[in-house]
């Protein structure tokens, strides 16, 4: 292998724009005033970061953090590794069986929400509420690659598994960098007259829509953790980690990209004062190919701003309802399980005492009895001939010389393996973790031998009645992001998109293209049908 001492692997050769030091040019376009501005959001974030990282008594004296880990552990059956060459590493898996019951029938269930339209006199408009839904469900399917269907199945999830979920509701435009060839490609490197000149290269715009985005949680900042309501928080950003290229995608259009300096602050600023405005301060960790994209929404005061690396994208004071339909927040928060109304987060259902604690009692019977039929099978012994016998010896079949017959002593009583009372209180264990979640059968499993179809019925009757809560804050989720979805719509989706020149008689007029849906729907008196907004 060839290998050049100039050659950096981190480096695009084909990369045409040279990353230059811009620090000095981002502090001399900002103005006295902006940087006293960007001073206060600097104390903001940093605030709301260390109102995160503190205890709650809500979290039993642990911080969100760590809280999180562990539902990530519990939710996904992450086992600690071995201490001792002894130790029995097994789980049940119950909290993650449990957990993907219920997602699935979750799944199965259409928790879309129904609109309604009425006018001013309140006279419902049939046919209005129903072309919402359509266009609704046309942006739904145009969401991603798998649509908000996959999205959906992502949201439900995190709900359950850390108990508190934040989804953002935007009008996205992506652009993407596209090139065309100027000539036939025959197959040549160097004979010919430049890379400028065999291709053309120009943004293109490949998505506009409505878009939904699963945040993570522990980048999702609030103003004030004692608010339980989202729309009462003093103010709430979110910070967001993208490769430098795929942020260019989205924020390349803006004045003050060309500003923004990939990667962390140098080392070599760890002694000076870091503050915003002179792009020597980040709030989180990235990589040196990263950029810290942090989105800041204050609905009292009506601002928005977007900082990338610590430029702002946005003139100071940038007003929020420009952005989000009425001036409200576009990120809707639900919780599984409310702790307390004082408390901004939720309990999750994977940490609930009836599936966290007794699933652990259950992992921990099944390594006793593990651990108690090797001694049955293989007793421990002591040693009492001062020499060293290998534990060979004790194998099946073998004849070993030389070793007196009471040499090797046994400690303790026989091993005489898993008892049935040991076993009784497994299975009573797993019966109120069933109790309290939802029965086997009521998960698609095989139910005890003996089991009527009358108690099989009245079992999956009671594991509905369970199913309340998580049915009710998932379906409290997909209204919330529908009535984003549905703000969003009315503020952009009726904009022009394009014109076109139509002739009326000796008339030549210019009109304006819309945006238009078509649905596959039953009409009243003629059968299946087309119906188009």
């Amino acid at each position: 292998m060839i290998t050049s001492p100039h050659a950096n692997a981190e480096t695009n050769p084909l990369d045409k724009k040279v990353e230059e030091k811009l620090v000095d040019a981002v502090d001399k376009i900002y103005s006295d005033e902006d940087k006293e501005y960007l001073s206060f959001i600097q104390m903001r974030l940093e605030n709301a970061k260390t109102q995160k990282n503190a205890p709650y008594p809500e979290y039993n004296g642990k911080n969100y953090y760590e809280i999180y880990n562990e539902n990530e552990r519990i939710a996904n059956t992450m086992l600690d590794p071995k201490k001792n060459d002894d130790d029995v590493i097994v789980s049940a898996g119950t909290v993650e069986a449990k957990l993907d019951a219920l997602l699935a029938n979750i799944n199965n269930l259409d928790l879309s929400a129904d609109i309604f339209a009425y006018d001013k006199e309140n006279n419902k408009i049939q046919e209005l509420g129903e072309a919402f839904e359509d266009i609704v469900q046309q942006t739904e399917e145009l969401d991603g690659e798998g649509g908000d269907e996959e999205k959906k199945q992502l949201r439900q999830r995190e709900l359950l598994k850390q108990g508190t979920v934040f989804v953002q509701e935007e009008w996205l435009k992506l652009w993407e960098t596209k090139k065309k060839l100027k000539v036939g490609y025959k197959g040549q490197f160097k004979e010919w007259s430049g890379r400028d000149k065999m291709w053309t290269e120009e943004n293109e715009l490949v998505f506009e829509g409505p878009s939904r985005t699963l945040l993570h949680g522990p980048n999702v900042y609030l103003g004030n953790m004692t608010e339980f309501f989202m729309e009462k928080q003093p103010y709430v950003f979110v910070v967001i980690h993208q490769d430098h290229k795929v942020a260019e995608t989205k924020y390349g259009k803006f004045e003050n990209w060309k500003y923004v300096v990939k990667g962390a602050v140098p080392n070599d600023t760890s002694n000076e004062q870091r503050t915003i405005f002179d792009n020597k301060w980040r709030l989180t960790e990235i990589t040196k190919d990263q950029v810290e994209i942090i989105i800041y929404q204050d609905k009292p005061r009506d601002e928005f701003q977007i900082m990338i690396n610590g430029v702002m994208m946005l003139p100071i004071g940038f007003p929020l309802s420009a952005v989000c339909p009425g001036g409200n927040y576009n990120i809707a928060k639900q919780v599984f399980r409310v702790i307390n109304h004082k408390f901004a987060m939720g309990k999750s259902f994977v940490s609930s005492g009836a599936v966290k604690e007794l699933s652990a009692l259950v992992d921990e019977m099944l390594k006793l009895f593990v651990l108690k039929t090797r001694k049955s099978v293989t007793p421990p012994y002591v040693n009492i001939s001062g020499k060293v016998i290998s534990k060979k010896v004790l194998s099946p079949g073998r004849i070993s010389m030389g070793i007196a017959p009471d040499a090797l002593q046994a400690i303790g009583d026989a091993g005489q393996g898993v008892t049935s009372s040991e076993y009784q209180i497994l299975k009573e264990l797993q019966e109120q973790i069933d109790k309290s979640t939802v029965s086997n059968q009521f998960a698609g499993q095989q139910g005890h031998a003996g089991t009527t179809a009358t108690e099989v019925m009245e079992l999956q009757r009671q594991s509905k009645l369970v199913l309340g809560l998580t049915i009710a804050s998932c379906g409290l989720l997909e209204k919330k992001l529908a009535y984003l979805r549905l703000w969003n719509i009315i503020e952009n989706w009726f904009n022009p998109v394009d014109t076109k020149v139509v002739q009326i008689g000796d008339i030549r007029k210019e009109v304006n293209q819309y945006r238009s849906t078509q649905t596959s729907t039953n009409i009243s008196g003629e059968g299946l049908g087309d119906r188009f907004v």
